[in-house]
């Protein structure tokens, strides 16, 4: 069937942020009680923050589909029902990107588009 999306979740704590995936929204669990500290790059924490503040909407665990249970179960049904069953080549290459690089051009971007809306409200241009 291919590879499937994992739904994550952040907490974000005094000593760090803790990635907890999510498999169905029932299932949300409590915050560990101890979390190993990490050391960061000043660079690396103000990127992060940026993105968080950025990104940061209410979670609505409904707006979420697991895409590869759903083709799974679909494929179950046509099996039960007599169909054949066809393979889809998954086999494209991946496109790799520099995960930094591109978190930095996001950052850019919302910057970019947060000094224009300052600037239409002050009227200066």
């Amino acid at each position: 069937m291919g590879t499937n999306e994992k739904l994550l979740v952040l907490y974000p704590t005094k000593e760090g942020i803790i990635v907890k995936t999510l498999f169905y929204y029932d299932e949300i669990a409590a915050i560990p009680k101890s979390v190993p500290r990490m050391k960061l790059d000043e660079n690396e924490l103000n990127m992060a923050k940026m993105l968080i503040e950025n990104m940061t909407k209410p979670f609505v665990a409904e707006e979420y589909q697991d895409e590869y249970q759903a083709r799974l179960r679909e494929a179950i049904m046509k099996k039960i029902q007599g169909q054949e069953i066809v393979a889809v080549d998954t086999g494209t290459t991946a496109n790799v990107i520099d995960l930094m690089e591109a978190l930095q051009k996001s950052l850019e971007l919302s910057n970019k588009k947060d000094e224009e809306s300052k600037k239409k409200l002050t009227g200066t241009a």
